[in-house]
């Protein structure tokens, strides 16, 4: 029994120390933009107001953060499930790898994925459902892996479970799965197993597919009736801009550690174990994928399917060097300390750039949390427009997440993936363009039943020439000198 408790002491001590330490430099207020959206949709999905421009997301971190909010406040629950998320991609990692690997070669690997940007930068800007869904995609496709691989019901519906809660979590990684699914299915083809026993194995994962499927459908329709059109490659990087984005950190070392952990998988196919399997197919569906879209996002599996492979060769070497006398025997100990040499020096450049990723994507500050708090007291019956951030980025949805008011949110569209969020953002931008007199801002506010203007004080000043004006139709009725809210309704309808 101790030596059981032992075994999990390193790998639980790493992952707590990699998470630990992004949870720590996300901060209060929370780094990120998304957490505001999933606030929302959490609140919406129990019942309460939701989004102002509708939409559509898959519910289980919505829900996880609102209840969190509930007991811990809505910033800490945010940290949370946002480091939690990465604590979950590791803990996945590690456990496809004990599937064949020591718990040392193992925990180096789930490090290995823990550091990497394309990881962490998720949770830095609140895209935690694609972690949380990333982390049962691995560990639902090393579990079918196991069943195919040895016929275990209890793989079978361990791995169900996993796909059904990844339908709730993530609306694109979930058929990302799927895909990496059929790949694994089609490597195991190729083991060559007895006709019937394939043919029953891959009917009961069928049913469990379907199961899976009809989890992910509500999300599905929802999306498709509120006329999603999702950003892909939002930024328009090129292939080779979006591979040198994702290692940023230490490209020669990424890249080392990609090609070493791909060469694992080629030297280690012989014996297509389960975990052979689970990081060939998650290297497959990222790179052929990736090809099509410059993705960034669709990189996480290629990382993590090199991570496993990197700790494949390394057990191989290590058992095969083990075996042998002479020169052989004494030198087995450098595999463990290659293996380790990944991590370590990956370990100064990644926490650097996981403190740039999170600077970059604060955008909360205590002012935007008093300004908040001004919006859900003030008496207004129409919409509140928050007007786009310094970097057009929808800042709005912070404002929907800790109000209760109709926020009508402003972005650039690209953005945005709902053709009613996009009408609206056109609307705030309109409202905050042009040079018009008090008079005319309070007739266009009128006609989209808009109530007040908010935005930070500083980066739009067209406040200032209203007030100029001898008679201004409007009323600055909050200024914490950081955000301004301003009153455009016409004198009989101010409260």
């Amino acid at each position: 029994m101790a030596i059981s408790i032992a075994t999990w002491v390193l790998p639980l001590a790493v992952i707590v120390s990699v998470a630990g330490r992004r949870w720590w430099q996300l901060g209060d207020p929370v780094s990120g933009l998304d957490a505001g959206e999933w606030l929302a949709y959490g609140r919406g999905a129990l019942g309460g107001h939701g989004r102002s421009s509708g939409g559509a997301y898959p519910p289980l971190v919505p829900v996880m953060i609102w209840l969190g909010h509930l007991l811990v406040g809505p910033m800490e629950a945010a940290r949370l499930v946002g480091a939690g998320s990465l604590a979950a991609v590791m803990g996945a990692t590690y456990l496809a790898a004990r599937t064949s690997v020591s718990m040392w070669f193992a925990t180096i690997a789930a490090t290995i994925v823990g550091l990497a940007s394309v990881v962490a930068e998720p949770v830095a800007y609140g895209g935690y459902p694609q972690n949380w869904a990333l982390a049962l995609i691995v560990a639902g496709v090393t579990l079918i892996a196991r069943y195919w691989e040895g016929g275990e019901r209890g793989y079978l519906l361990g791995a169900g479970a996993a796909f059904c809660a990844a339908a709730l979590a993530h609306h694109m990684y979930f058929p990302l799965g799927v895909i990496v699914a059929i790949v694994v299915w089609m490597l195991w083809l190729t083991t060559r197993p007895a006709a019937g026993m394939a043919s029953r194995r891959t009917v009961a994962a069928i049913v469990i597919a379907a199961v899976a499927v009809v989890c992910y459908l509500p999300s599905y329709l929802a999306f498709h009736r509120a006329g999603y059109d999702p950003p892909i490659n939002a930024t328009d990087q090129g292939m080779e801009a979006a591979i040198r984005y994702a290692v940023r950190e230490a490209p020669e070392r990424w890249l080392t550690i990609i090609l070493i952990g791909l060469i694992g998988l080629l030297v280690t196919a012989r014996r297509r174990s389960a975990l052979w399997l689970t990081a060939t197919a998650l290297a497959i569906a990222s790179v052929g994928l990736f090809l099509v879209t410059q993705e960034v996002r669709l990189l996480p599996p290629l990382v993590i399917g090199s991570a496993l492979g990197l700790a494949l060769l390394m057990q191989t070497l290590w058992s095969w060097t083990r075996e042998r006398k002479g020169a052989w025997g004494r030198i087995a100990w450098l595999a463990p300390l290659v293996a380790l040499a990944a991590p370590l020096s990956l370990w100064p450049a990644t926490d650097s750039q996981a403190e740039e990723f999170i600077a970059y994507y604060r955008v909360v500050d205590p002012e935007m949390v008093e300004m908040a708090a001004f919006v859900d007291d003030y008496s207004i019956s129409g919409m509140v427009a928050v007007r786009k951030g310094e970097r057009d980025w929808p800042v709005g949805w912070w404002f929907e997440g800790l109000t209760d008011a109709k926020i009508a949110v402003g972005s650039h569209p690209r953005w945005l993936g709902f053709p009613r969020e996009r009408d609206r953002a056109a609307m705030v931008g309109d409202l905050f363009s042009g040079r018009r007199t008090s008079d005319a801002i309070v007739a266009i506010a009128g006609e989209h039943d808009v109530d007040i203007l908010v935005f930070r004080k500083w980066e739009w000043i067209g406040w200032q020439r209203w007030q100029d004006e001898s008679v201004p139709a409007i009323e600055i009725v909050f200024d914490n000198d950081v955000w301004m809210a301003v009153d455009v309704r016409s004198d009989g309808k101010r409260s």
